[in-house]
């Protein structure tokens, strides 16, 4: 799993391998084809989606998804976890396409490349430390625990970035 918050549950989803699904460790593979062909489909309805509904609206829902993904992964069913996985992979794309869009479409031409570098180290740098995190955590908590809390976290970043994103109406950012 690949994104700011759910990367928490990156060891986690070894351990919903080989401990819950009680399968070995290359099925994680198998996850990833699902995640990935999740992020095909997510990739290929996001312009739709920016285009009807606004970048804070996609962004938004691509976190809903990821994080409703990261916890169907606490669910040892191979079924739930890879409809998850699918979630996730769908997720992703809306999230980060709609941030870049973002700062294309409402930064300033002589800003573009301070504010792309600004908000790519935002969007990007959080997946290394929460890695990390992550990893550390499983070994003191349960990897479900880690998973919930992925989830947790992503939705309340989420949920910060929503009520400060300003509508798509808003004329001051026509």
């Amino acid at each position: 799993m690949r994104w700011r918050c759910p990367a928490w549950g990156n060891a986690a989803a070894y351990l919903v391998v080989t401990d819950d699904l009680r399968r070995p460790a290359a099925f994680a593979g198998v996850l990833s084809g699902a995640q990935g062909a999740g992020s095909i489909a997510g990739g290929l309805l996001c312009g739709w989606l920016l285009q009807r509904r606004g970048e804070a609206f996609t962004c938004w829902w691509g976190a809903v998804l990821s994080a409703l993904g990261a916890v169907t992964q606490c669910l040892p069913m191979i079924g739930v976890v890879t409809a998850g996985r699918v979630l996730i992979g769908a997720g992703l794309p809306w999230t980060v396409i709609a941030a870049v869009t973002a700062v294309q479409r409402y930064t300033p031409g002589n800003l573009i490349g301070r504010v792309a570098a600004g908000a790519n180290t935002a969007v990007f740098a959080p997946t290394a430390l929460t890695i990390a995190l992550g990893a550390g955590a499983i070994s003191v908590v349960d990897h479900r625990a880690v998973l919930v809390a992925a989830a947790a976290l992503t939705v309340v970043t989420a949920l910060a970035l929503r009520s400060a994103t300003p509508a798509r109406d808003d004329p001051a950012m026509v």
